[in-house]
């Protein structure tokens, strides 16, 4: 777990950027993308990685597949969507399936509001 004042950066980073009204909140380091794109679904802006500013300037888009799965925040059906991946490569689907909350659902250091705006310092705690 990331300690207190991590996850307080990361609540502050958020509140200005809605404060602000951005569009779009970008993340230079892919860690600090891994670790707040889930809250797009609950901040008014989107949450991006600048490679995604870089290959649009190119011409070029990719769907952030990462995204997507960790926004859904339910292990089982991570593993649901990914079953032909997972089967191409011949992983145990509960390996997977550990993989994915202790990885990727784990490394949700700032907790997700469920729709709220704005968190409270309290949360930061609670986590």
């Amino acid at each position: 777990m990331l300690p207190a004042f991590k996850r307080e950066l990361q609540l502050n980073e958020l509140q200005a950027a809605c404060d602000a009204g951005v569009d779009a909140l970008v993340a230079v380091y892919h860690s600090d993308h891994r670790e707040l794109c889930a809250h797009e679904r609950d901040w008014p802006f989107r949450i991006i990685n600048i490679l995604e500013i870089v290959g649009e300037s190119m011409g070029l888009h990719q769907d952030d597949r990462f995204k997507q799965l960790k926004i859904m925040q339910d292990a089982d059906q991570i593993v649901a969507e990914c079953r032909d991946l997972i089967a191409q490569h011949t992983i145990d689907a509960e390996t997977a399936r550990n993989v994915v909350v202790k990885a990727m659902l784990g490394d949700q250091p700032l907790p997700l509001t469920g729709g709220r705006v704005e968190l409270s310092r309290s949360d930061l705690s609670a986590s």
